[in-house]
């Protein structure tokens, strides 16, 4: 099963952008599957906690803009 952000038509060399796949249909979409991954909480540059870093990569897939790590840790953490 796929997760579909923004749709998006594949750039030149069947290109995406913020770790999308570009499929047959030459559309990013988003495949993480993060479904068992361990939970390592890591905060995000856009202040928001995600429950590990497959978390922040899928949700930086699907608003299709950057998303980084701050720290590693619950943000009302290692923010203060």
């Amino acid at each position: 099963m796929q997760a579909k952000g923004p749709i998006r038509t594949c750039r030149k060399s069947w290109e995406c952008r913020y770790g999308a796949d570009c499929n047959e249909n030459n559309t990013c979409v988003c495949t993480h599957h993060c479904k068992g991954q361990k939970q390592f909480p890591v905060c995000a540059s856009n202040r928001h906690t995600y429950k590990n870093l497959c978390k922040l990569k899928k949700a930086s897939c699907m608003q299709q803009r950057p998303i980084t790590i701050k720290c590693h840790g619950d943000c009302d953490t290692c923010l203060s």
